[in-house]
C-alpha cells in the first residue's frame, strides 16, 4: 500500500528539499500549530574564486533582517578557509528582505519565529574555457560553526558531498533541523543557534572565475506584531517520516542535485527515490490501520490471551 503524506507534510517536504522554487507558504507540521505569518526570505549575489583558487558562500539561517548571517568571497580573497568580514576579500551580509529586525523580537507582545527550511546554492557563470574544479557542500551535522575550515577539512565529514563544476546547473546545500529546539518558536533572531555558520558551499577552481549564489528560506512568525497569519497544521507522524526518511537513507540527501534543468523541476512526492525513503521509514516507525486486516484488538486477544 503506497504511503501518503498529508498536504501539510508534503508541502513541508517540498520546502525542505527545494526552499528556492517550491511553492511558498510551508509550515512545520508540528505543535504549536497556531496561525502563523509565513514568509519566504531570499538574498542573491555573485562570488569570485580568490587568488589561491578557493571561493565560498557559507552561513546560517536568520529570523531578522539586520542579523549578519552569511559571508562570500571576492576576487581579492587570498585564503583557503571559511571566514567572515573583515577578512580581506570577504563580504558578510544579512537577510535584508525579512519583515522584522532584531529589535522586534522578544518574549511577550513581540515577534517569535522559527525556520521551516532554507539553504544556499551556486551556479557557474564564467566561460566554458575556464569551467572546471570541484564544489563541496556541507551542513554541519550538529549545526556547529564551520569557521576556519578548509575544503580538505570539510571532506572529513561523512555528510559532505562533492560535485564537479557543471554548466548552468545549481548546486545546493540545505537546512534540516537537528534538535527539537530548531522546530520551536524562538524569541531571538538566530533561533537559538549560536554557531557562526553551519551551511557551506566551498569551491576549488581557477582564480577569478565567478558564480551566482542565492540564499532562500521559509520562515514562520507569531506574536502580536506579526500580521497576515494563516492557519497552520500539525501532522507529527508525517513530519517524523519526512525528516527520518531523508536523514536515514542518506544524511544530507537534500544537498544533492535532485533537480536539473534537463529533467525539469518536480515536487519531491513525484520523485520515486525520495518517496521510497520516506515510505520505508514510515513502515518501520509509524503505527496505523491496515485496510482489510483483522481488527487489532481481536489479534491482540489471541496473541496475549486477553
Amino acid at each position: 500500500m503506497p504511503y501518503r503524506l498529508s498536504e501539510c507534510a508534503a508541502k513541508y517536504l517540498g520546502s525542505l528539499v527545494d526552499p528556492f522554487e517550491s511553492p511558498p507558504g510551508a509550515c512545520i507540521p508540528t505543535w504549536p500549530n497556531m496561525p502563523s505569518y509565513k514568509v519566504r526570505g531570499f538574498v542573491r549575489g555573485s562570488l569570485t574564486v580568490g587568488t589561491a583558487g578557493v571561493g565560498f558562500i557559507w552561513g546560517r539561517l536568520s529570523l531578522a533582517a539586520d542579523d549578519i548571517a552569511y559571508s562570500y568571497t571576492g576576487s581579492t580573497f587570498a585564503g583557503t578557509s571559511l571566514s567572515s568580514a573583515p577578512t580581506v576579500g570577504v563580504t558578510s551580509g544579512y537577510w535584508g528582505n525579512l519583515p522584522y529586525a532584531t529589535a522586534n523580537f522578544g518574549p511577550s507582545g513581540y515577534v517569535q519565529g522559527r525556520y521551516v527550511s532554507g539553504g544556499f546554492r551556486v551556479r557557474y557563470t564564467g566561460t566554458e574555457l575556464d569551467r572546471g574544479g570541484t564544489i563541496v557542500t556541507l551542513e554541519e551535522p550538529a549545526h556547529q560553526s564551520l569557521s576556519g575550515q578548509t575544503c580538505t577539512q570539510l571532506l572529513y565529514y561523512e555528510q559532505a558531498h562533492r560535485f564537479e563544476v557543471s554548466d548552468g546547473e545549481w548546486t545546493q546545500v540545505c537546512f534540516m533541523p537537528v534538535s527539537i529546539n530548531e522546530t520551536q518558536y524562538s524569541t531571538v533572531p538566530n533561533g537559538g543557534i549560536t554557531g557562526v555558520g553551519y551551511l557551506a558551499i566551498m569551491i576549488v577552481a581557477k582564480p577569478g572565475v565567478t558564480f551566482d549564489w542565492e540564499a532562500s528560506a521559509d520562515l514562520e512568525y507569531i506574536g502580536d506584531v506579526a500580521r497576515g497569519k494563516t492557519p497552520a497544521h500539525a501532522d507529527t507522524s508525517g513530519m517524523q517520516s519526512v525528516l527520518g526518511g531523508l536523514r536515514e537513507t542518506n544524511d544530507g540527501v537534500v544537498d544533492r542535485k535532485l533537480y536539473d534543468v534537463r529533467a525539469g523541476r518536480k515536487h519531491p512526492t513525484d520523485l520515486p527515490h525520495i518517496m521510497r525513503s520516506i515510505s520505508n521509514y514510515a513502515m518501520k516507525t509509524v503505527s496505523g490501520f491496515i485496510p482489510g486486516a483483522k481488527p487489532i484488538l481481536s489479534i491482540a486477544k489471541k496473541v496475549f490471551d486477553i
